[in-house]
């Protein structure tokens, strides 16, 4: 993009060829503002509107459209409609541009895919609902936070996995220059130009930012689990992981998977990089659960205005002989057996609480259970 660069060449001639009346107006997609701030005044004339509100459905299909698009679907299968649409909206809507924008939109090369995919002669969901054209942007999340401090960037995304959110300035300019530090809200822009967060609501001056939908939260648990095995210098092994979940789907032996957590839990006992606190014990198991594709897993889902800590939910095609509702408590070591206990007593009085709202009701094959830790061993409590 520098003086002589092709990149800034081809912008030239276009800002030449407006200036003698060429080209009248033009319209870019799919340019990083890093890119064209790193011309200067190369290509100066642009003004960048990817986060105003008028525009904010500009790139991506607005609920109707989607709605129409699956229309076929719906009547040569006899499907129903607003099932179909919420699945569709937990996998691949969520995106919004501005924060005075009401309206979310659907990634459009996601939804295509599941039209591309679905099997209208047998009626069949696809076999994998993440296109692997996306699955190849895991890479480009690993590259992205490798710029600048790396140990900041594992900071902002373990903030916004356990929190479920992350707030920051919106930086409209990017500069890579060497001689500038690449901060925070840096960072956090950065995912936002390359759609790997999106705007929920404004703090004061600040934007309040989430993971837009499960296929993005996919890729970072996916990625979040290859950093921790880094940083705790330990191997978590999928097949092992795929084959405890299997246990827990087709059996509903649920020891397989608390060996694998305790495995993971022993060793970031010891370490110092992350707190261990019910929040990040949530993460981790969160973590191991998203390496295996066999359930549709929900976060403190909002459940009539009340919110289990982790669902495990049967998804098209697969059949499973169990679906699972997981409370977690956690009891520091210091405050011994009667701390723990409180905390059972707790945590079986919410399961309780949770299995007599409507929609959990509504669960088929529903099992829960209350996972009791204290940091470094866990167990499992069913709650029938």
């Amino acid at each position: 993009v520098g003086k002589g660069g092709f990149v800034r060449a081809f912008y030239e001639v276009i800002k030449t060829a407006t200036m003698e009346g060429i080209i009248d107006r033009l319209f870019i997609t799919g340019v990083t503002s890093i890119t064209l701030d790193s011309m200067t005044s190369g290509f100066n004339i642009g003004d960048n509107i990817t986060f105003h509100r008028d525009f904010n459905q500009v790139t991506g299909f607005t609920a109707q459209e989607t709605g129409e698009m699956i229309q076929p679907f719906v009547d040569a299968c006899g499907l129903n409609k607003q099932e179909v649409m919420n699945t569709l909206g937990r996998w691949y809507n969520g995106y919004r541009f501005s924060s005075r924008a009401d309206k979310k939109i659907f990634n459009p090369d996601m939804v295509l895919y599941f039209l591309r995919h679905f099997d209208t002669g047998e009626c069949r969901w696809p076999e994998q609902m993440l296109d692997d054209n996306i699955a190849s942007d895991y890479g480009k999340i690993m590259r992205l936070f490798g710029i600048g401090d790396r140990e900041s960037n594992f900071a902002a995304l373990e903030e916004l996995l356990v929190n479920g959110e992350i707030i920051g300035l919106h930086k409209g300019k990017l500069d890579l220059d060497i001689h500038k530090p690449f901060e925070r809200d840096d960072f956090i822009s950065l995912l936002l130009y390359m759609g790997f967060i999106t705007i929920s609501g404004t703090v004061l001056s600040q934007l309040r930012y989430v993971i837009p939908n499960y296929v993005i939260e996919k890729l970072y648990y996916g990625y979040f689990g290859t950093e921790i095995e880094r940083r705790a210098q330990i191997r978590v092994e999928k097949h092992t992981l795929e084959n405890a979940v299997a246990e827990l789907a087709l059996h509903n032996n649920i020891n397989p998977l608390l060996k694998e957590i305790r495995k993971v839990l022993t060793l970031f006992s010891n370490r110092d990089f992350m707190r261990m606190d019910e929040k990040h014990i949530k993460t981790l198991i969160l973590t191991l659960l998203y390496q295996s594709e066999v359930y549709f897993i929900r976060s403190e889902a909002e459940v009539n205005n009340r919110y289990p800590d982790i669902l495990l939910l049967e998804r098209q095609p697969i059949e499973v002989r169990y679906q699972f509702l997981f409370e977690l408590k956690f009891s520091k070591k210091k405050d011994g057996e009667k701390g723990m206990e409180k905390k059972r007593a707790e945590g079986v009085k919410q399961i309780r609480g949770y299995q007599e709202l409507d929609d959990i009701k509504r669960l088929p094959k529903l099992q829960s259970y209350l996972l009791l830790t204290d940091g470094t061993e866990i167990e499992a409590v069913a709650v029938a």
